[in-house]
């Protein structure tokens, strides 16, 4: 039971999170719940449209994952035949000695280090970019959020992954932090035992008075008040 209340507490202090998936070939999703009571739904569709709109830019996915697989096999054939062709000129200008191999190979090495400039490095920094762009929107949108809030309520944080070169969708995560609720409960109010436990023996409830009394401050007031019989009031 405690693991079970630590595990229910620590939930309800968890910001809400809201997942969702986006693609350019869907219409855009409509306005959560959760969402309605600090974004309209004309800013909800506009903001993920203009999303979308600018991940897509940077996402071109059969161009990608072709020239990709491309790359890969440039990466084994090109310093495979770089290695033996230099390995070749080197022995008939050289000789055949061992220090041909490792030039060959540094040959080699260097290759590959092109091969992956020319093809790898061009599409991740392109794809990052756009991964860029897209946060530099959603944290302008967060301070517009913060300077147009007047009420105080608490704000959605924004935050979204660009499709990658074998996903295509947009991973949009939408953050809720959980607003403290107010409390119903009257100042002089009697609260329940499970939130304030009684102290001592409880109190009775006075059928003509209609109000709660407390035995501890009853038995003070009999203790205090002395009886006298007849002796001892004639001696």
């Amino acid at each position: 039971m405690g693991y079970l209340a630590d595990v229910m507490a620590r939930a309800q202090k968890e910001p809400q999170s809201i997942d969702l998936i986006l693609s350019p070939s869907q219409p855009p999703p409509l306005l959560p719940y959760e969402l309605s009571t600090v974004i309209s739904p004309d800013v909800w569709e506009s903001r993920v449209r203009a999303i979308i709109r600018l991940a897509t830019r940077y996402s071109k996915p059969v161009f990608e994952r072709v020239w990709i697989v491309i790359g890969m096999l440039a990466t084994i054939i090109v310093p495979f035949f770089a290695y033996a062709l230099s390995l070749r000129e080197l022995n008939q200008k050289n000789g055949i000695i061992e220090a041909n191999i490792w030039d060959a190979r540094g040959i080699s090495f260097a290759t590959t280090i092109a091969v992956w400039l020319v093809f790898f490095v061009p599409v991740f920094a392109w794809k990052y970019f756009g991964y860029l762009r897209v946060r530099a929107l959603l944290q302008r949108w967060n301070r517009d959020d913060i300077a147009n809030n007047s009420s105080g309520a608490a704000l959605p944080t924004w935050r979204a992954t660009t499709p990658g070169v074998f996903r295509d969708g947009i991973a949009l995560s939408i953050t809720l932090p959980i607003a403290p609720k107010p409390v119903t409960f009257h100042p002089d109010a009697y609260l329940p035992p499970y939130i304030v436990p009684p102290a001592g023996i409880p109190p009775t409830y006075d059928m003509k008075q209609g109000f709660p009394t407390d035995w501890e401050s009853d038995r003070k007031s009999l203790s205090d008040f002395k009886f006298s019989d007849e002796k001892t009031a004639l001696a």
